[in-house]
């Protein structure tokens, strides 16, 4: 067996980087899917809003409940290769495959185009929640310190929202390259290179990370599959739930109708793309002192900060002109940086919490039902900027949109995403762990000492 730095998560420089890897590969998708799909749903394959509502909505629940289900698988998972690695080998090939399909625009009719565009969205979903929930959960695996961890989350972080960032500045010249001057043709050819990324992603992370901190339970105490669903009584769970549904509603929310807002009130269709290049140019350096500000002040005051600078940012946008919308969109990038690694790492203490208090080790099962509140924050976000354009009158077919739809893109591309971060703050002002943090890593330490068992378990 190679040797390993084993004690608290001390990790080598070139598994840092591979941990980050699906991170940066099968991030690209999401970021086509909350920026593009609505677009490329409505405008190249002309499908109505009206019959899209549904589609987006039930596709994230469905999402979700998938999760569920593949926490549920993790947590019994006990292979040489380890827990959450297998995935990335097992789900590589078929996130490419679907990742390329999601973008064609096969000649059918309009009912014919409706379940294409729900099987491969669907099929889009289940994929990337393959890959990128077993890659969330890894983070428990490989460390058990807690500023190893800050470190990890926010290096992940930064480094998804450079090639966010790269993404952003390239997409609008990639569609239009390949499409030959009409982005509406280039859709495919992109959706291909997604998935290559993608995939070779998973495979780095395959070989270049290991599964150190697996917990070794007695056969007799394996948990039956439904049985793991009473591990979810976990009132910390619950906020951090809240926290990822309304903060997933709210980026999501803005990324979608960015393009609606940019074409038809500004209108600059360029700051489409614009815009969410800003928002993850601000993000890298509020994910870069992220760990500093956590490390100083605790996770729940640094989080509260940047949510807070972030509802600045929405407030500062109300002014109107393009540069204030400008500014508050910068703001919010920085803010949510702070923010959202943070809220990746609070979960590997919400883990140990739920451990501690149920004495059983359940992180699949509590990160999957985490990523369920961010699908549903993402399908619900999609769904109701979807039944606005369809209420107020959107017309993919019209040059000119009707007032009614304009003022109603105007009013919600700001306020839905104002009133979501609000929320978000409420519920982390609630959250409490930090200050008992030692002495649940000290009780679960000699827990396991007593029954003479070890938290580690190398994988190969």
């Amino acid at each position: 067996m190679a040797k390993t730095k084993k004690y608290m998560g001390e990790l080598s420089t070139s598994e840092m980087w591979a941990s980050c890897a699906i991170g940066m590969g099968t991030g690209l998708l999401p970021f086509l899917m909350n920026g593009y799909m609505s677009y490329f749903f409505t405008d190249v394959m002309l499908i109505p809003a009206s019959s899209l509502v549904g589609i987006m909505l039930v596709a994230r629940i469905l999402d979700g409940i998938q999760d569920i289900g593949i926490g549920a698988t993790l947590d019994r998972i006990r292979r040489p290769d380890g827990q959450a690695r297998p995935f990335f080998k097992w789900f590589a090939i078929p996130f490419f495959i679907f990742s390329a399909l999601l973008f064609l625009n096969p000649p059918f009719g309009e009912t014919g185009k409706v379940i294409y565009a729900a099987v491969t969205y669907i099929g889009a979903l289940f994929m990337l929640s393959f890959l990128q929930l077993p890659y969330a959960t890894q983070i428990s695996l490989i460390t058990k310190d807690s500023k190893v961890i800050s470190k990890l989350s926010s290096m992940r972080f930064i480094t998804a929202s450079i090639v966010s960032v790269i993404a952003g500045l390239a997409v609008i010249p990639l569609l239009e390259g390949f499409g030959g001057g009409d982005i509406n043709k280039g859709f495919f050819p992109v959706g291909i290179i997604v998935g290559v990324l993608g995939a070779a992603s998973a495979i780095w992370a395959y070989f270049g990370t290991r599964d150190r901190y697996i917990a070794i339970l007695p056969k007799k105490e394996k948990i039956p599959l439904f049985g793991q669903l009473r591990y979810l009584k976990n009132f910390p769970w619950l906020l951090g739930l809240i926290i990822t549904l309304s903060i997933m509603f709210s980026y999501t929310f803005s990324s979608a109708m960015a393009i609606y807002y940019f074409t038809h009130v500004i209108p600059n269709q360029t700051f489409a793309g614009l815009a969410l290049v800003v928002i993850f140019a601000f993000m890298v350096p509020g994910s870069a002192i992220s760990p500093i500000i956590g490390g100083k002040m605790g996770k729940k005051r640094a989080i509260m900060i940047g949510v807070g600078i972030s509802i600045c940012g929405k407030l500062i946008m109300l002014l109107g002109s393009s540069i204030f919308i400008f500014i508050g969109l910068g703001m919010t990038g920085f803010g949510l940086g702070i923010a959202i690694p943070l809220l990746t790492a609070l979960m590997p203490d919400i883990v140990d919490y739920g451990e501690w208090k149920h004495h059983a080790s359940t992180p699949g099962i509590l990160y999957s039902a985490i990523s369920l509140g961010s699908k549903m924050g993402m399908g619900l976000a999609v769904s109701v900027q979807l039944a606005i354009l369809s209420k107020f009158g959107y017309d993919a077919t019209l040059a000119v949109q009707p007032d009614s739809a304009i003022n109603a893109i105007s009013l919600s591309y700001i306020f839905v995403p104002l009133v979501c971060e609000a929320l978000a703050l409420i519920a982390i002002s609630l959250y409490r762990i930090d200050h008992i943090r030692d002495q649940i890593q000290n009780d679960l330490t000699e827990r396991y000492e007593s029954l003479g068992l070890k938290r580690v378990k190398e994988s190969l």
